[in-house]
């Protein structure tokens, strides 16, 4: 199986994994405000020639373009019916390009909205059950695990976490946007709730974007000394900079180069990380 193998070769080596899908499709013309979820099924050659690139990089993990495959994200395109369909296909895509040798995660980001919200009234039940039924169906798909990703509050990613919980048996792997502060927006101690994830089952514990790779790798190290869970960081390459601060000029570039980036790559060769 599949994923009892992902958590041998956690255990045994570094695993590398694949970069940001939905910049790459965004890249390559897609408007940031289409449904990038819902190209697994109307451009299924484009999001294919991510993964194959991504693979051929050297990627061995390749995440689903399942990211935002909630129902109550993909009502406000009219597809909140198609979750399951999206689902299987973002898996078939990354499973195609991924070949016998590599691993595919189901991946799932936050569900885009906060119960509570006079603006935006949702339950946390309606939450919880957005988040089994995309889960529930990226485990019918076969993806090897599940990846929880890019959350900001861990009230949130505790309920995406519980919700998964009930609906696999599938490795579950919790990832953090890391903030400046190891705290989430509401001031809970990031590392703190990371470990309770760990001992309620997470089978990795982890982060993403952010503040960029030093931030990141500096958080993995911190978390290494409290907990032997095996570690992900997929960092992004920080904010764009100013020429000129003080001016109107719009950003230069971000402040993280490819060998910037790599230079963080021995440092973080931990057998315990992927």
């Amino acid at each position: 199986m599949s994923s009892s193998r992902l958590l041998e070769t956690l255990s045994q080596r570094v695993v590398i994994g694949d970069g940001a899908v939905g910049t790459q499709l965004v890249a390559r013309g897609v408007p940031w405000s289409s449904c990038l979820d819902e190209l697994n099924l109307s451009s299924p050659t484009l999001v294919l020639a991510v993964h194959y690139e991504y693979r051929a990089a050297g990627a061995e993990v390749l995440e689903s373009n399942t990211f935002g495959a909630n129902r109550l994200l993909l009502a406000r395109f009219g597809h909140e019916d198609k979750v399951a369909e999206m689902c299987a296909a973002g898996v078939r895509l990354a499973r195609q390009a991924a070949g016998d040798e590599g691993f595919v995660l189901g991946s799932v980001g936050p569900a885009g909205r906060t119960a509570g919200r006079r603006e935006d009234p949702v339950t946390r039940q309606e939450l919880s059950d957005a988040f089994a039924e995309q889960v529930a169906a990226l485990d019918e798909a076969g993806a090897d695990a599940i990846l929880l990703e890019t959350f900001v509050s861990m009230d949130e990613l505790t309920l995406a976490f519980e919700a998964a919980r009930g609906v696999t048996e599938l490795p579950l792997l919790v990832q953090f946007s890391i903030p400046d502060r190891l705290a989430d927006e509401g001031g809970e101690d990031l590392l703190r709730a990371m470990l309770r994830l760990r001992e309620s089952g997470a089978a990795a514990l982890g982060g993403n974007c952010g503040f960029g790779p030093l931030h990141l790798v500096r958080t993995i190290e911190r978390l290494s000394a409290l907990t032997d869970a095996p570690l992900s960081a997929y960092p992004n390459a920080s904010f764009p900079s100013c020429r000129n601060p003080h001016g109107n000029e719009k950003p230069s570039g971000v402040s993280a180069s490819g060998s910037y980036l790599g230079s963080f790559s021995q440092r973080s060769m931990w057998p315990k990380e992927f």
